[in-house]
């Protein structure tokens, strides 16, 4: 449990998917995230670089 909340409740869940969808478009555009922090951005770019074709 993260932030004292349960990842498999409804609110987790919705919670979850509005963190993720911005992640996921920016793996998908091969772009970073420009709501998310350098970090998470730097994971972005590392997991591109190690799926480049």
């Amino acid at each position: 449990i993260l932030w004292d909340i349960n990842a498999f409740d409804q609110w987790g869940v919705e919670l979850g998917k509005q963190l993720g969808g911005p992640i996921d478009a920016a793996l998908a555009d091969n772009n970073t995230s420009p709501g998310s922090d350098e970090i998470t951005n730097s994971w972005i770019k590392k997991y591109q670089s190690l799926n480049a074709k």
